[in-house]
């Protein structure tokens, strides 16, 4: 058995090296291949009537997408959840998009029965991160498991699957969307079915829980930003405040917790 504490193999340190290399080739991407005979848009199509069957076969559908810093991530996340539910579009994005630990509760709420919603990343991040207060955790994925049994589509975007907890990316999460950006145009998602019963946890937090699948890949979509279509335009425009807005409440507690150490520091050093 390897000894090696990053990592967690079964069975002989020569099978270890076969699943990290194999952990390399997906999490690097070396081994995908776009096909050439299937267009962008059937690629994505294939997803819309997998991820719509799987609600109405009365089960839940959990997704969780990660990339880099403007990779386009949550950009991705949200399209799927358009193309899923036609109901998510400018009107109710703002009520199905949650932002903090506060809104989440809410998307039970006006979520309907096959419907779509969003966490994005400053929620998921700071909340399902491992080094969270246990309790935020428990209740967080409560009321995540709470929302899957109304039969939702729930997309979940964070910058690396090491923000989740274990007890997350071990159980809760159907599929995994691997967002790169392949120039400055184009963006792609590489999707991946959940594997139930592979659990070798990586070091750098990622996990080898899902496949890809290995013609429907990569999904790809419009950026709202710039999009012709005046419905994505629109659903931009009620986005991107709401974005802002948590980035710069984000902010605020950031400085608020600055000065606070910076008080405590000169109080102890006053009374030394």
């Amino acid at each position: 058995m390897t000894t090696d504490p990053r990592h967690i193999y079964i069975g002989t340190t020569e099978r270890g090296e076969e699943v990290r290399r194999r952990a390399r080739s997906i999490l690097l991407g070396t081994d995908r291949e776009r096909p050439d005979v299937w267009t962008d848009e059937r690629i994505n199509e294939v997803w819309d009537d997998e991820f719509r069957a799987r609600l109405r076969s009365d089960q839940d559908c959990v997704v969780v997408g990660w990339g880099p810093p403007g990779s386009g991530k949550s950009n991705c996340m949200l399209n799927l959840a358009h193309r899923i539910d036609p109901t998510f579009n400018s009107d109710t994005l703002a009520e199905r998009v949650a932002f903090t630990a506060e809104q989440v509760p809410d998307l039970y709420d006006v979520t309907p029965r096959y419907g779509a919603c969003v966490i994005d990343e400053a929620a998921s991040a700071g909340l399902l991160a491992m080094d969270s207060p246990f309790g935020v955790q428990r209740d967080l994925v409560e009321l995540i498991n709470i929302i899957r049994a109304r039969n939702v589509w729930l997309g979940v975007v964070i910058p690396d699957p090491a923000e989740l907890a274990k007890s997350f990316r071990a159980r809760r999460a159907d599929y995994r969307v691997e967002v790169v950006q392949v120039d400055d145009e184009r963006r792609e998602g590489w999707v991946g079915r959940r594997v139930r019963g592979r659990k070798y946890y990586m070091d750098d937090g990622r996990w080898l829980g899902f496949d890809d699948e290995k013609i429907a890949n990569p999904i790809t979509w419009t950026n709202w930003r710039t999009s012709s279509d005046p419905e994505l335009r629109k659903m931009w425009e009620v986005y991107y405040p709401l974005k802002m807005k948590n980035l710069s409440n984000v902010v605020a507690k950031v400085r608020t917790a600055m000065t606070k150490r910076a008080e405590r520091r000169e109080k102890g050093r006053m009374v030394a």
